[in-house]
């Protein structure tokens, strides 16, 4: 698989990819509705948005963080979801975050989304720390996961 740079004209289809993949994350966090995806322009020019295929059925946000590499988001429409994808983008996006130099891949989940915890520790990564959103965005706890390259 490979990392496809999101361009600035697709925003919104990146917006609404991540709406859909993330529907249920945030009713499970309370929320009505994911988002706002006000930062996706931003993060597109900053060159951190990539699609991972080209029938866009998912994307991932990364941000390079000097020798580590932050997994901001990995979003994989409903319906490809279980599919393999995800693993598979995992895969590129560590060679891609190789590639620049970094070391360290990390990410966070909630901690209420055992089978995403799950998910990432088949994949390598390691609970690193437990704790609230480094935003405040809500009140549920965040894992901290951390993998070596």
């Amino acid at each position: 698989m490979t990392l496809t740079p999101v361009q600035p004209e697709d925003a919104g289809a990146l917006a609404d990819l991540l709406a859909q993949a993330f529907a249920d994350y945030a009713r499970g966090l309370g929320r009505d509705q994911p988002g706002p995806y006000d930062w996706v322009p931003a993060r597109i020019a900053a060159g951190e948005c990539f699609w991972l295929d080209e029938s866009r059925t998912g994307a991932a946000v990364l941000k390079p963080e000097g020798r580590s590499m932050k997994l901001d988001v990995l979003g994989v429409r409903p319906e490809a979801q279980g599919s393999g994808l995800g693993a598979r983008a995992v895969a590129a996006i560590e060679a891609h975050a190789r590639a620049q130099g970094a070391r360290v891949l990390h990410l966070q989940t909630a901690q209420c989304y055992t089978h995403l915890v799950a998910f990432y520790s088949r994949l390598g990564f390691r609970v690193n720390a437990v704790g609230p959103h480094p935003e405040g965005m809500d009140d549920r706890l965040r894992v901290f996961m951390v993998k070596r390259l």
